[in-house]
């Protein structure tokens, strides 16, 4: 009789028509209503531009050429490790970028080449006692655009003014590829040795750019302490 019913049911299957929707578990919706948006890439630079290869070979040379506004350029680019699950650079890396190109500027020689086109006094900070730069304060961020996985950014770093104990500089996160800024601030940070603050050499002290000189925004900052 088992034998029997189980035949019963085959045959039960087998007559089914074809075509006969059968009923199913799957959801049409989406299985997580929180799913991943898509953001719209930006084209990846195959190579970088003459600039940034003139910029990453040589960070002085950038200093150099652009003597007029006492400008370097730092090029960055975006990884995985800069991002979020959506891909999007989180707030507290273009800080980290910003330190990256301060430490480029003042040690790389971009600080020495401004200082010599201003004052004409040639000026070595390894040899001033300087080791790091300690921050002191960060002023007027602004957050203008998102950078996202794969974008090829430029840090340009700008001396705004020197103080007794600090150096304040005008800093800007832009995009490789067209220039349009992605971030901002202004950045007063004190010299310093591996053991205690270093003092300012007399002679670069007190100078601060002009009205109308290198990138607007920020008053070089507290630079009389």
């Amino acid at each position: 009789s088992g034998r029997a019913g189980a035949m019963s049911i085959a045959s039960g299957v087998a007559s089914v028509p074809v075509g006969v929707p059968r009923a199913t578990t799957r959801r049409d919706g989406p299985r997580n209503a929180f799913a991943k948006p898509r953001f719209p890439r930006r084209p990846r630079l195959d190579a970088p531009s003459a600039s940034a290869e003139t910029s990453q070979s040589a960070p002085s040379s950038a200093s150099s050429a652009t003597a007029s506004d006492a400008r370097d350029d730092l090029p960055v680019r975006v990884y995985i490790e800069h991002t979020d699950a959506y891909q999007v650079v989180y707030h507290s890396n273009y800080f980290k970028f910003l330190w990256r190109a301060r430490e480029a500027y003042v040690f790389g020689g971009g600080l020495a080449s401004a200082l010599r086109d201003r004052t004409g006094a040639p000026f070595d900070p390894t040899a001033a006692g300087w080791d790091h730069l300690d921050v002191v304060a960060i002023d007027d961020c602004v957050f203008a655009r998102s950078a996202v996985l794969g974008d090829d950014l430029l840090v340009r770093t700008s001396l705004r003014g020197i103080g007794e104990t600090t150096l304040a500089m005008r800093q800007e996160v832009v995009f490789a590829d067209g220039g349009e800024l992605a971030f901002a601030a202004t950045a007063t940070a004190a010299p310093a040795s591996a053991t205690a603050a270093t003092t300012i050499p007399r002679e670069i002290r007190g100078w601060r750019a002009s009205d109308g000189d290198g990138d607007d925004g920020g008053d070089g900052g507290d630079v009389g302490t």
